[in-house]
C-alpha cells in the first residue's frame, strides 16, 4: 500500500480527505494525479485484501470521501468485495468503477450499479471531475446534513447537489417531512425534486426551470455515426424503478422551445453527446383535435463519429452509453425504466419505423406553435386544432399510433366519445387474479362503457406492470376514469424494483396515471346536461381508528402480527403502517391539488377542474370516494368479525373528518369486500367491491348490492349518478347495511358470533375459553336466527354454510356430534334465560370471510360419512376423503390434535407434490393444477393458491421465509413435505 505525495502546486486544504484507489500502477498514477489536482489525499492498494484493510480501519472517520476501482483481471484484484463493503459499510463513501469494459457493456454496468458503483466510467477526466464534487462536499463546511446518508457540514447548495450527485444510483431514501432550508413541508415531493426546483434556500442558478405551460416532450432515438449504435441513458434511480435503468434520451419542451430544441437539449442534458434531428417516427396525443399532451418520438445522429457519452451522475441522469443490437437483446425488461427501447431500436435499424422528414410545412408550422405555446400564448391555442389537421394529413398512416399495448392506451383518447350519460363505481377489483382481469377485459368491451365515468376505488394490483395493464385497458374504454390508490396498490416489492418504499410507489403510480389519462384529481363533470363534482380522496388506515370494545372470550393476534400490509408496505421515517402520521399525511395530499386538476383537465370535454373551495351548489350532486372506510359505523361489528383486531386495519378518522366537511351527496368506499348501500348522517355511502374469486364463490350475499352487482348473477360497476333518472339512483338492497337498518349498532355486546367461536374452536381451541365459548352460542343453533343468510347447512367461518368435522379433538366425537352437543346446550339455556320467547335478532349476511388482507386458513379436517368429498367426480379427491375416515378411525386417543391434524395434511400434501407438481412435464396431468378449471383442493377448502409466489401463501404454509421467496411450486411442496414428515417422525 502506498501513499502518492501531494503534487507541487497543487490545491491545498487543512483537512486531509483520502481516496482509496484499486487499480493498475498506470491507471492508478493517473487517478492520483486527478485527486491531488482537486486537493485530496490519494492511497494507493495493489489488490483487493490491502483496499479492504484500509477501508475498515477507516470506515467510521469522515476523511475517507471515495473509493476508485478498476475490474480486476483475478481474484486478488477484483473490485467486487470493495464495492460490496462500500455499500454495505460507508454510504458516505462516493465508489466509481473505472473501466473500459463496464463503461461500455450495458449488463456489466448494472451489475456494477447493483453491486454498490455510485458511478461508471472509462475516462480519467471523469473521474476527476467527480472527485472535485466529492472534495467540494466534503469541504463545504455548511450547517445541514444529507437525510439519507448522514453526511453533515453542507451548505444548501452543496446539500442539493450531493443528493443529485452521490444518490443518483440509489431509490428514495428516507426524505424529512420538512424543508432543513426553508421548513416547507414536503408531502409526497422528495428532497432533491424540492431543492432543485422551488427552495429559497438554494442558489437559483442550479435550479430547475418551471414547467412549461404547455405540456410537449421530446423523445431522443439517437444513433452513433460510426456505427449504428443507440444512445441510452441511465436513468436516475429515484424515477427508474429503484436502479439506475436505462431509457432514452427524453424529456418536457422548455418554455420557447420547439420539440427539436428540446431533443437536442435533452440529449446533451443526459447523455452528454450533441445530435442533429433527422426524422419523426411516431406522435403520441391524448386529443385527435386539439391535443393538450403531446409525446413525439424523433431519430437523431450525433454530431462526432465516436462521441463519449457522460458518466458523472448528476440531477438528469446517472450516465450514458452506446448499445447495439445484441447488446441491447441480452438486457431484460426489467433492465429498463419503460420498455420503449426495446420496441423502437429494433424498429428503427429494420426500417420497419421509418423516419418521416422534418423538412415539410405542416413540421415547421408545428414547430412555431409550440414555441409559442410553451411561452403561454393564449392565441395559440385556437390555432392548434388546423395545424394539428395539418400534421395528420402530412404524416399519415401507423406513426400517429403505437402497436404497443401502453403506446395504444396512450393515444385511446384521440377516438370521438360519445355524450357522458352516468358515473359507476366499483373497488377491490384485484386483477392479480386471472378471473379479475378477465372481468375488466369484459367489462372493457361492453359499448355502454364509452358513455361512463369509472371510479375505481383502489386495489387494483400488487403488480406495478398488471396495474399499468388494468388502467390501460379501463381508460380505453370508458369515457374517463377517476383513482384512488388502495393499500395493495401500494405493496412493495422486496428488490425495489418498484419503488424504494410506497412513497415512491405512490409516485409511480401517479405517473402511470397521468400517462393514461387517468383522473385523480377533483373535476367537474358533465354527465347528461348536470354538472357533477367528483371528488377523489387520499387515505390510509390507522389502528386508533377503532375505538369501539374488544370482543371477549378471544385471545387473537394483533392486527400489526397478521395484517400483510405491516411487511408488504414500506414508509420512510417517521410514518409507518397503522400509524396516525401516516393517516394525516395521506390526507394532507388532498389539500393544494388546484394545479394538478387543472393540467388534468386542459384539452378533455366535459371537465372542469375543482377549486380548493368549490361551492357545492355549483354542482347537480357532489359524488366523493375513498379506499379506505371514513366511518366506523360503514363496518359490521367486531363481534361479527372472525379476525376482530381487523378493525384496527380498515378506516381513518381524518378522511372521516373530510368526508364530513365536504357533505356529498353520495360516498363511496371499498377495502372491507361488503356490499353497502346505507345513509349515515345524511350522506349515502356505498361499497361495491369485486373482491378475489374465492370471496365470490364463498360468501356472494354479503357482497351484493342490488340486482346488478351480484357475485352469483349480474356483476357490473354500480351506477351511483344517472341522468336518465335525473340524479343518484334509488338506494339498494346491500345484506349488511340493510340488517344495520333495522337494528341499532351494539358495539357493546363484545360476545363473538356463533360462527366466530365455531371457527376458532376448530382451528384453534386454546384461543378460546370453553366455557365462554358455550356462552356465546346461548340462543342460536346450527342456523339459530341467522339461518337465512349463512347457508343451509349453518354458519361457517367464511361464510357458505360448508361444514367441517371438527378435527383430533381427544374426545374422539366428529365435529357434526360436537355441534349437536352445543346446539343441546344452548337450546336448554336459552330457555331457561328466556322462558316466554326471546325476539330473533335481525339476519346479518352471511359470516364474514374476514379481509382482503388477511384471509384466516381453514382447517383441514377429517371428512364424516356424509362429506361431499365422498362423491367429488375427481377420484383423487375421494380418495383422499377416504384416507382421512382412515386415519381418524385408526386414531388410538392418545395422539394430540397436532399430530392428527399433521398426518391429514401431510397426507393431502404428499398426493397432491406425487401426483400433481413431480409431473410436471405432463400437460393433460398439470393443466387443471394451473389451467382454466380451479384446482381441486381449492374447491374443498383448501386457500387459493398463487403458482410460485411464496409470500402470497404464507398463511397456508408457515411463517414467511424471506429466503424461500420465489421458489416453484413443486420445490415449495417438497419443502413442506419434508418438514411434515420430519415433525410426524413418518
Amino acid at each position: 500500500m502506498q501513499c502518492f505525495a501531494k503534487a507541487a502546486g497543487a490545491h491545498e486544504s487543512t483537512t486531509r480527505v483520502r481516496v482509496v484507489i484499486l487499480a493498475g500502477a498506470d491507471a492508478a498514477q493517473n487517478i492520483s494525479q486527478a485527486a491531488q489536482n482537486v486537493g485530496l489525499e490519494a492511497v494507493w492498494a495493489t489488490t483487493a485484501a490491502q483496499a479492504l484493510k484500509h477501508l475498515q480501519s477507516r470506515g467510521g472517520e469522515p476523511s475517507l470521501a471515495a473509493v476508485v476501482c478498476a475490474l480486476g483481471t483475478d481474484d486478488a484484484t477484483s473490485a467486487w468485495p470493495v464495492l460490496r463493503f462500500c455499500k454495505k459499510a460507508l454510504p458516505r463513501t462516493f465508489a466509481i468503477v473505472r473501466s473500459h469494459t463496464a463503461a461500455a457493456d450495458p449488463q456489466l454496468r448494472l451489475q456494477c450499479f447493483d453491486g454498490g458503483a455510485m458511478m461508471v466510467t472509462a475516462g480519467d477526466a471523469a473521474v476527476e471531475t467527480a472527485l472535485r464534487t466529492v472534495a467540494r462536499t466534503v469541504l463545504s463546511g455548511g450547517e445541514h446534513h444529507c437525510p439519507e446518508c448522514g453526511l453533515s457540514d453542507l451548505t444548501g447548495d452543496v446539500l442539493r447537489e450531493h443528493l443529485t450527485f452521490h444518490h443518483a444510483t440509489h431509490p428514495n431514501g428516507a426524505s424529512p417531512t420538512s424543508c432543513p432550508l426553508c421548513a416547507t413541508r414536503l408531502q409526497r415531493c422528495p428532497l432533491a425534486v424540492h431543492l432543485m426546483r422551488e427552495c429559497p434556500g438554494c442558489s437559483p442558478a442550479g435550479r430547475e426551470p418551471p414547467p412549461a405551460p404547455y405540456a410537449a416532450f421530446a423523445w431522443v432515438v439517437a444513433r452513433r455515426r460510426s456505427d449504428g449504435a443507440f444512445l441510452l441513458v441511465n436513468e436516475p434511480a429515484a424515477i427508474a424503478g429503484g436502479r439506475p435503468n436505462y431509457w432514452l434520451p427524453a424529456g418536457r419542451v422548455d418554455a420557447g422551445e420547439s420539440l427539436e430544441d428540446a431533443a437536442r437539449r435533452e440529449s446533451e442534458e443526459e447523455a452528454g453527446v450533441n445530435v442533429r434531428p433527422t426524422g419523426v417516427v411516431r406522435f403520441m396525443v391524448d386529443d385527435d383535435v386539439a391535443p393538450s399532451v403531446m409525446r413525439v418520438v424523433l431519430t437523431a445522429e450525433a454530431d462526432e463519429d465516436d462521441p463519449l457519452p457522460k458518466s458523472v451522475p448528476d440531477w438528469e441522469s446517472a450516465g450514458a452509453l452506446w448499445c447495439d443490437l445484441p447488446g441491447l437483446a441480452a438486457l431484460r425488461t426489467s433492465d429498463f425504466r419503460s420498455p420503449d427501447p426495446l420496441e423502437l431500436f429494433p424498429r428503427v435499424a429494420s426500417r420497419a419505423l421509418p423516419p418521416a422528414s422534418l423538412d415539410t410545412p405542416a413540421w415547421r408550422a408545428l414547430e412555431a406553435l409550440l414555441r409559442r405555446l410553451t411561452r403561454g400564448d393564449a392565441a395559440a391555442q385556437e390555432e392548434l386544432p388546423t395545424v394539428w389537421a395539418a400534421i395528420k394529413a402530412t404524416y399519415p398512416g401507423s406513426r400517429d399510433r403505437g402497436d404497443d399495448l401502453r403506446l395504444r392506451k396512450l393515444l385511446a383518447p384521440m377516438r370521438s366519445s360519445p355524450p357522458l350519460e352516468r358515473i359507476v363505481a366499483v373497488s377491490d377489483v384485484h386483477t392479480d387474479h386471472a378471473s379479475n382481469f378477465a372481468w375488466c377485459e369484459a367489462l372493457a368491451a361492453s359499448p355502454s362503457c364509452s358513455s361512463s365515468v369509472l371510479l375505481l376505488a383502489g386495489d387494483v394490483s400488487e403488480k406495478l406492470a398488471r396495474f399499468e395493464e388494468t388502467l390501460a385497458l379501463l381508460s380505453s374504454a370508458f369515457g374517463a376514469v377517476f383513482f384512488v390508490p388502495g393499500n395493495h396498490d401500494l405493496w412493495c416489492r422486496k428488490d425495489g424494483s418498484e419503488g424504494a418504499d410506497s412513497v415512491a410507489k405512490l409516485e409511480r403510480l401517479e405517473r402511470v396515471c397521468e400517462s393514461l389519462g387517468v383522473l385523480t384529481t377533483p373535476q367537474r363533470v358533465s354527465v347528461g346536461g348536470s354538472q357533477v363534482a367528483v371528488v377523489p380522496l387520499l387515505s390510509f388506515y390507522h389502528a386508533s381508528f377503532d375505538t369501539e370494545p374488544d370482543v371477549t372470550r378471544l385471545r387473537l393476534p394483533s392486527a400489526r402480527a397478521s395484517v400483510s400490509d405491516y411487511k408488504a408496505t414500506r414508509w420512510p421515517e417517521p410514518l409507518e403502517c397503522g400509524g396516525e402520521p401516516l393517516a394525516e399525511w395521506f390526507d394532507a395530499l388532498n389539500d393544494g391539488r388546484a394545479g394538478r386538476a387543472a393540467a388534468q383537465a386542459a384539452g378533455r370535454a366535459g371537465l372542469t377542474p375543482l377549486g380548493e373551495d368549490f361551492a357545492a351548489e355549483e354542482a347537480a350532486a357532489v359524488v366523493s370516494f375513498s379506499h379506505f372506510v371514513p366511518r366506523i359505523e360503514l363496518v359490521p361489528e367486531k363481534r361479527y368479525l372472525v379476525y376482530p383486531p381487523l378493525m384496527q386495519a380498515v378506516g381513518s378518522r381524518p378522511l372521516g373528518r373530510r368526508v364530513a366537511a365536504l357533505r356529498p351527496d353520495l360516498h363511496v368506499f371499498g377495502h372491507t369486500h361488503f356490499g353497502w348501500d346505507g345513509r349515515v348522517d345524511g350522506v349515502r355511502y356505498v361499497q361495491a367491491a369485486l373482491a378475489t374469486p374465492r370471496e365470490r364463490e364463498r360468501r356472494p350475499r354479503s357482497l351484493a348490492v342490488g340486482d346488478d352487482f351480484r357475485p352469483d348473477g349480474r356483476l357490473a360497476p354500480l351506477c351511483v349518478f344517472d341522468a336518465a333518472v335525473g340524479g343518484l339512483p334509488a338506494p339498494r338492497r346491500a345484506a349488511w347495511s340493510e340488517h344495520y337498518s333495522r337494528a341499532p349498532r351494539a358495539p357493546s355486546d363484545t360476545r363473538p358470533a356463533p360462527w366466530v367461536v365455531d371457527h376458532w374452536l376448530r382451528r384453534a381451541p386454546a384461543r378460546v375459553s370453553s366455557a365462554e365459548g358455550e356462552e356465546a352460542a346461548d340462543g342460536v343453533g346450527d342456523r339459530g336466527p341467522w339461518g337465512g343468510l349463512v347457508g343451509a347447512k349453518g354458519p361457517s367461518p367464511a361464510g357458505n354454510g360448508t361444514q367441517l368435522g371438527a378435527m383430533g379433538r381427544k374426545s374422539g366425537m366428529t365435529g357434526d356430534a360436537e355441534r349437536r352437543k352445543r346446539r343441546k346446550a344452548a337450546e336448554a339455556a336459552a330457555v331457561s334465560v328466556e322462558p316466554t320467547g326471546a325476539t330473533e335478532a335481525p339476519e346479518p349476511p352471511a359470516a364474514p370471510d374476514n379481509s382482503p388482507e388477511r384471509e384466516v386458513e381453514p382447517a383441514v379436517e377429517p371428512a364424516a360419512p356424509d362429506h361431499p368429498c365422498l362423491r367429488h367426480p375427481d377420484p383423487e379427491v375421494r380418495a383422499l376423503a377416504a384416507l382421512q375416515l382412515k386415519i381418524e378411525a385408526e386414531q388410538s386417543g392418545t395422539e394430540s390434535k397436532e399430530e392428527i391434524e399433521l398426518k391429514v395434511k401431510m397426507a393431502w400434501l404428499a398426493r397432491l407434490a406425487d401426483d400433481y407438481c413431480v409431473r410436471v412435464g405432463d400437460t393433460e396431468r398439470t393443466k387443471g393444477l394451473f389451467g382454466g378449471r380451479r384446482p381441486w383442493w381449492r374447491e374443498e377448502g383448501w386457500h387459493e393458491w398463487y403458482p410460485g409466489r411464496w409470500a402470497e401463501n404464507r398463511l397456508l404454509w408457515g411463517e414467511y421465509n424471506e429466503e424461500r421467496d420465489g421458489e416453484t411450486e413443486m420445490e415449495l411442496l417438497r419443502h413442506r413435505l419434508a418438514r411434515c414428515r420430519k415433525k410426524s417422525g413418518v
